[in-house]
């Protein structure tokens, strides 16, 4: 997320959004992310080798919540451009509706 985007957070998503991109900076996320990627892909090979459906639904099952985990970084930062975004918009709204 870049400065201009930043400027149209509210104080408080500004603070969650900077507390974020500490945690996602830090030696320990990288050590979580690490870690979900390779469960992520043990999760694909059971579930490539299970003996049945259960096995199976379980492994994939897990494997996409290693992937949410493993994606996290990448979806909070999505999350925060479409709230700056929707924010940008209304105040280009408001400037419009205020020119008239």
């Amino acid at each position: 997320m870049d400065l201009d985007q930043l400027k149209y957070l509210s104080p408080d998503q500004k603070d969650r959004y900077m507390t974020l991109e500490r945690m996602f900076e830090s030696k320990g996320w990288a050590v979580v992310e690490a870690w979900a990627k390779q469960r992520a892909t043990l999760e694909y090979q059971r579930a490539a080798l299970a003996s049945g459906w259960e096995d199976h639904r379980l492994a994939t099952g897990a494997r996409l919540a290693y992937e949410q985990i493993a994606n996290l970084r990448e979806a909070t930062e999505q999350e925060f451009v479409d709230l700056a975004e929707q924010a940008m918009l209304a105040s280009q709204e408001e400037e419009e509706l205020l020119s008239e």
